[in-house]
């Protein structure tokens, strides 16, 4: 008997149920209707936390920068020396630990060691703030080598690339000649439509207004100057600006880095005018007052200590020559500096102007040369008359 292909009717009803039953459960269900329970769902295995070398490294030497800075101003140079090379083990070449590690040798009396360290952090140092600095430290570790001519160019070579009253006063103390680096008068920056477009170029933001640390203003146009304000600009440190505008438009020099953390904070600037008879014209004298607060090496007790105060009174003197363009001389410290003060008392220039010229008198109307109390060496080489042109 042959295969029709047909199957019997008994075949077709078996093969129902069993689809049936199958589909059933594949959908979670019983062949009697009843929900059955779906398996449990796995648990996701957690995802391993990524950690990124980079970043561990950082948080690495900042965290023993941080306690070597700590250690150092407690005058323990070993256990200092010790966390900024632990830092430098785990970002090496790192220009703040590296000036911070020159600083704390000279300290211990490792001078060698400590100009080698210091060229380092200069060389590392790309930003012109962290270089100024780093060239700074440099100078005063071949000062107290005694490469006096070396120190001086450091010292030059920082002012370059920032403004610091600091820099400048030891820079007086060792050359006093450099005096007439300070009055020698330079073009500000510009001429601008506004305040706004300048602080648009910078790469930090401009403190302005009444959230501004510093602040200073013009009373009332006077001759040349129409406006003339003074602002900080940056994170830290924040430089003053002096921003001034003529006929011509807006103008601007900053004057210093005058607001730093743990260093210097500048609290109050003064704007006002002298009208000088011959050249005619007024002149602007910018006075910035505030206190330097940092730390200090007792030479005697070999340890350093934090931190030591003093007051700062800065000048700026600006004219409007017969370029037309305004020039500001660069800051004038009147007041002495701490190392001054600790060797020749607390005396401080006065300014005064006399035909065309600048007076910068002592402020207790003694003789500049008064033997009983004397100067401190960087007003010394201030004080006196000085005859400043404007081009």
């Amino acid at each position: 008997m042959g295969f029709s292909g047909a199957l019997p009717r008994d075949t077709h009803e078996i093969m129902r149920r069993t689809w049936g039953q199958t589909l059933c459960v594949g959908l979670g269900l019983s062949v009697s209707g009843t929900v059955l329970a779906a398996p449990p769902a796995k648990k996701p295995m957690p995802t391993p936390a990524v950690v990124d070398p980079a970043a561990a490294a950082q948080k690495t030497m900042r965290a023993q920068l941080s306690l070597g800075r700590t250690l150092a101003g407690k005058g323990k140079h070993s256990e200092a020396i010790a966390a900024f090379e632990s830092a430098l083990q785990a970002v090496p070449d790192e220009p703040r630990v590296l000036s911070e590690l020159g600083v704390t040798l000279r300290a211990s009396g490792n001078l060698p060691r400590a100009e080698e360290v210091c060229k380092k952090a200069v060389d590392a140092a790309k930003e012109p703030p962290l270089r100024a600095s780093a060239l700074y430290n440099l100078a005063r570790v071949l000062s107290q080598k005694g490469d006096k001519p070396g120190a001086v160019v450091a010292l030059r070579a920082s002012l370059k690339l920032r403004e610091n009253r600091i820099v400048r006063e030891t820079l007086l103390d060792l050359d006093p000649t450099a005096q007439s680096e300070a009055l020698s008068p330079e073009p500000l920056e510009g001429p601008l439509l506004s305040v706004d477009a300048w602080c648009k170029k910078q790469s930090g933001p401009c403190h302005l207004g009444s959230d501004a640390a510093v602040q200073g203003k013009l009373d009332r146009p006077t001759g040349p100057w129409l406006e003339a304000q003074v602002f900080s600009s940056g994170d830290s440190p924040e430089d003053c600006v002096l921003a001034v505008r003529t006929a011509r438009g807006f103008y601007f020099s900053r004057l210093f880095s005058c607001r730093e953390s743990g260093y210097r904070q500048t609290e109050r600037a003064t704007i006002e005018t002298r009208e000088i008879l011959s050249p005619p014209g007024a002149k602007l004298l910018v006075t910035l007052d505030g206190v330097d607060s940092m730390r200090d090496f007792d030479e005697a007790r070999g340890q350093s200590f934090c931190c030591v105060e003093a007051k700062t009174k800065d000048l700026v003197v600006c004219g409007v020559g017969p370029s037309g363009t305004p020039h500001c001389t660069r800051s004038i410290g009147l007041h002495p500096g701490l190392d001054a003060q600790k060797r020749a008392g607390t005396v401080q220039l006065v300014p005064n102007y006399g035909g065309q010229e600048l007076v910068l008198e002592r402020s207790d109307g003694k003789p500049i040369e008064d033997g009983k109390a004397p100067l401190a060496p960087n007003l010394k080489a201030l004080a006196g008359r000085h005859r400043v042109v404007f081009p």
